[in-house]
């Protein structure tokens, strides 16, 4: 009976709380159950070893970075136009041009 009690529960290694198995976290003082822990670092483990696969497999890169095919004006009008902030002011700047061309006729 007590092998049962052992298998449904976990312990907390900090406040050693008895803990139900299926909390990731101890109820007490929040500490990751060592059961999160083995499966996270097993996982970690598993993607550090496809990753060290996959760099054998491909060829050397010669850099990482883009390479400089434009200029730095074209590089900010890019960014402004992913920015929704750059392009909110590019749109009150035309309003704004507009409304003076509007005053100055009258």
């Amino acid at each position: 009976m007590e092998k049962d009690c052992e298998v449904e529960t976990w312990q907390c290694p900090i406040c050693t709380l008895i803990n139900n198995y299926s909390f990731d976290v101890c109820e007490a003082c929040g500490t990751t159950s060592p059961h999160v822990l083995a499966a996270m670092a097993g996982q970690e483990s598993a993607e550090a070893k496809d990753e060290e696969d996959g760099e054998r497999d491909r060829a050397p890169s010669t850099s990482t970075r883009p390479s400089r095919g434009s200029s730095i004006e074209e590089d900010y009008e890019a960014a402004a136009q992913l920015d929704p902030w750059a392009q909110a002011e590019d749109e009150w700047a035309v309003v704004e041009a507009t409304q003076e061309t509007k005053v100055k006729r009258k």
